[in-house]
């Protein structure tokens, strides 16, 4: 039987809030704030080159970054006043251009995953819900979306193993 998204995070609430170790698991919103830098969100403009985007993945030690676009007067998933958030690109994505032989100076836009397809969390969300979703879907980064609905920033695989490691400290839980 399949469960909708809504259901498997209501499903996960209900057994965390009855799970002592998982109920003060850390949220998105507490490592965000903590680990990550939120002035520092690594992104890349739509009509960048793979060859160009590749070495500032490279540079700054990332596998993903927002690709976006300068859109005055749009307000559509804006990560800032005027840049409109347009799609994610991954290390993987970087490879399958590579294997399909699309050349170094290829758009970005060519092998991103667009914003409609874009996998998400929420600020409250805890770190066992994103560790559950990223499982589930095979990938490594989701986008984090605010209140408005907005994608303000990137939540990786790392983060969830900070995450992880901050819960087990604070609650010097043992691991077998």
């Amino acid at each position: 039987m399949l469960l909708s998204r809504f259901s498997k995070r209501a499903f996960s609430t209900v057994f965390r809030n009855s799970n002592k170790v998982l109920s003060n698991a850390p949220t998105v919103a507490r490592l965000l704030t903590e680990t990550q830098y939120n002035d520092d969100i690594k992104t890349v403009d739509v009509e960048a080159t793979i060859l160009q985007t590749s070495q500032e993945m490279v540079k700054y030690h990332i596998g993903a970054l927002l690709v976006t676009k300068n859109s005055p007067g749009t307000h559509h998933l804006m990560l800032s006043k005027n840049v409109q958030v347009c799609g994610i690109l991954s290390e993987r994505d970087v490879v399958r251009a590579h294997a399909s032989l699309l050349g170094p100076d290829a758009c970005v836009k060519e092998i991103m995953t667009p914003v409609e397809k874009i996998k998400s969390v929420e600020m409250h969300d805890d770190i066992y819900s994103c560790l559950n979703e990223m499982l589930h879907l095979n990938i490594r980064h989701l986008a984090v979306k605010n209140k408005k609905d907005q994608i303000i920033g990137l939540f990786s695989m790392r983060d969830v193993m900070k995450g992880i490691t901050i819960h087990l400290q604070e609650d010097q839980v043992p691991l077998c």
